[in-house]
């Protein structure tokens, strides 16, 4: 009997759960798992960039796939996809609605404001929703006018333990300020933020970095609090207060740059020290910069030779001449030394041009580095009476880096303030002279040439209309023969060389047209964080790579050192306290290989040294090309992919220069 009851009870369970309907899938996490069929299609619609095939995800059941096609959006930055992702803003999964959000902010389109401001849940007294909050105020810093910043400036209610909201507060009116637009409440709250032990670390960063990087902001009346500052623990921190302290203009902050700089130990603060010169008068600064010229890094040693080359006079020009000959810790301070007494001996010392340019002359017939060529090809170009000389001398180096740099000085020939003085009676016969030299650099099929020269032609400055304007055919004929996808920041600069000699506005880029599909079972087996090991001249550095949030750049990043492609690479570019750069085969910032691959941005952020991310021309234009940060960059945010960082050896980082050599990459066993 009891047998039988069982039985029955059996039954009828299995009647009932028949019945019921299916549970809705919980969510399962923001990190995207590849084993899911339904999240792969996902990721290749938002590499394919069909936004049509995503939409029908942002309605589905499982919250793991709305959340995946949300967070495709904010690759895709789509204004179409504004009212799809709208409903999104009240969905039940905190974390759809909060990459829904982020989508609305990256696509940067004022139409979606509204609906961006209607999304606060106004009773959050526990901060549940905080997470989302926060994505809604840096969302509406990227598309918000000027009322709305306003009133992101003047929040009241949140406290410092309300981390997630203020970290969103500070992004949005960063973000606001980006786009040029800012207010005194913004900028004395972010003083307030960056001064106060209380706020979370992550806070006065992003306060200290709107501090560093807005543009035309007032801080004159905030000298004696922010002063302090130039003590704090975090050097990220130091870095940007410096930059702020130049823009109060007072000599008190003068002062203190002088006498921190002596006992600061990071290099990357001192970059920046030496960056906040120019907002003084250079007479109050020039022993600053004469003394850092000696500074035991060679980064720190360039930045001082730059500000002399950017904003000395001709009254020390002979003295620019001296310390070049003289043994400094950076090289590359030497040449631009060179260059700063070129650029600001006057004309009339003919004798004394003369002498510098048989100096520069003689290194550059002896280096068989080509970066210390590109280096001497610059300094001559900074007396513009050496724009034949930099031409020629350029145009037959074996390497491409002069080459390129040989047109870019060019172009700096011609941009002094008194060219046209200079050559009376007759300065169009030199810009004739000079235009038969850019159609040389046309027809030469150079990529790095032709590009530069295209950027020339496009300068309103330096009038180039009237002397080119018959030669456009040219101009068409090298776009044509272009190898598209490998050469698109050349169609780039030609199309608008081309837009400015007709007198029309200039096209809006088009990014390349699909290529170069995921490797999806490639990067299946490649693992959750793959590991790369560089050797390079300066050390060991070993990268952890993120498939999860971007899946093409890993795939293609691996697939490039497994080939051996980044095998002895030079890191042609290095900008002190920013980046080091790799990865190009020509060594000059336009080689590629002939595909790309697409932009990867979801709600990542360049905040902290080492990382990896991936250079490009425009959105969609990556390919070979990566770069590693020194520090915070914030800038970069949403803009550039993010597929990695380094977890050891960001001392062979900090030491690299322009031209060491990436000697050899390295998958390492997991």
């Amino acid at each position: 009997m009891k047998a039988a009851s069982y039985l029955l009870f059996a039954l009828v369970m299995l009647q009932l759960a028949a019945c019921m309907p299916p549970q809705p899938k919980a969510f399962e996490g923001d990190a995207l798992k590849f084993s899911d069929p339904d999240v792969l299609r996902i990721l290749d619609f938002q590499d394919k960039r069909q936004a049509d095939s995503l939409y029908s995800y942002l309605e589905s059941p499982d919250p793991n796939l709305r959340f995946a096609a949300a967070r495709a959006f904010g690759s895709l930055r789509k204004a179409t996809a504004i009212d799809h992702l709208i409903p999104l803003l009240s969905d039940e999964v905190l974390e759809v609605r909060t990459a829904a959000a982020y989508a609305l902010g990256q696509i940067g389109n004022p139409s979606a404001l509204p609906a961006l401001t209607k999304a606060f849940v106004r009773q959050d007294t526990a901060r549940h929703y905080a997470l989302f909050h926060s994505a809604l105020l840096e969302a509406v810093g990227k598309c918000g006018d000027k009322k709305h910043l306003r009133y992101l400036a003047t929040i009241a209610t949140y406290k410092p333990t309300d981390t997630l909201l203020i970290e969103g507060q500070t992004r949005g009116i960063y973000r606001y300020a980006l786009r040029g637009i800012t207010l005194p409440e913004g900028t004395r709250l972010m003083v307030h933020y960056v001064c106060s032990d209380e706020m979370p670390a992550s806070v006065r960063l992003m306060a200290a970095n709107y501090l560093h990087r807005a543009k035309k902001i007032k801080l004159r009346a905030y000298t004696d609090t922010l002063i302090p500052i130039l003590e704090d623990d975090n050097p990220y921190i130091r870095q940007c207060i410096a930059t702020a302290l130049g823009k109060t203009k007072k000599d008190t902050a003068l002062l203190a740059l002088q006498q921190r700089f002596n006992k600061e130990p990071d290099y990357r603060v001192r970059c920046n020290m030496l960056r906040a010169l120019r907002y003084f008068e250079y007479e109050k600064t020039a022993p600053f910069a004469f003394a850092a010229l000696r500074d035991e890094n060679p980064l720190v040693s360039q930045c001082a030779a730059e500000y002399l080359l950017a904003h000395g006079n001709k009254e020390d020009a002979k003295r620019y001449w001296r310390f070049a000959r003289d043994s400094l810790p950076a090289i590359e301070a030497k040449w631009a030394l060179y260059a700063a007494a070129e650029r600001h001996l006057p004309y009339y010392f003919g004798t004394s041009h003369n002498r510098i340019k048989y100096e520069l002359k003689t290194a550059y017939n002896v280096s068989e580095n080509p970066y210390m060529r590109v280096a001497i090809v610059r300094a001559l170009g900074s007396f513009y009476k050496n724009y034949r000389e930099v031409y020629h001398l350029a145009k037959a180096d074996p390497h491409p880096a002069v080459r390129t740099a040989g047109i870019r000085a060019l172009g700096n020939c011609m941009r002094v303030e008194k060219f046209n003085r200079a050559f009376r009676p007759k300065p169009d016969k030199v810009r004739k002279e000079v235009s038969a030299y850019l159609a040389e650099a046309i027809r030469s099929g150079d990529i790095g040439m032709m590009t530069e020269a295209a950027y020339i032609l496009a300068d309103p400055g330096l009038f180039f209309r009237e002397t080119f304007a018959d030669s456009i055919g040219l101009l068409e004929n090298a776009l044509r023969g272009l190898q598209l996808p490998r050469e698109t920041e050349t169609k780039y600069a030609l199309e608008k060389a081309i837009a400015y000699l007709q007198g029309r506005d200039a096209p809006t880029p088009e990014p390349p047209a699909y290529n170069h599909p995921i490797d999806w079972q490639a990067l299946r087996q490649a693992g959750a964080k793959p590991h790369v090991l560089l050797k390079t001249t300066q050390g060991d550095i070993e990268l952890e790579l993120w498939p999860e949030y971007a899946p093409g750049s890993v795939i293609n990043f691996l697939q490039l050192v497994e080939d051996g492609f980044y095998d002895n690479k030079p890191f042609h570019r290095v900008v002190p306290n920013f980046v080091i750069q790799g990865g190009c085969p020509r060594g000059d910032g336009y080689g590629s290989l002939d595909y790309s691959i697409r932009t990867e941005v979801p709600q990542l952020y360049y905040d902290g040294e080492g990382y990896l991310g991936m250079a490009s021309a425009g959105p969609d234009t990556e390919c070979t090309q990566f770069f590693i940060t020194h520090s915070p960059t914030p800038h970069l945010d949403g803009n550039y992919t993010i597929f990695g960082r380094v977890i050891k050896g960001m001392e062979a980082v900090h030491k690299m220069v322009q031209g060491d050599v990436l000697e050899k990459a390295v998958i390492l066993p997991q």
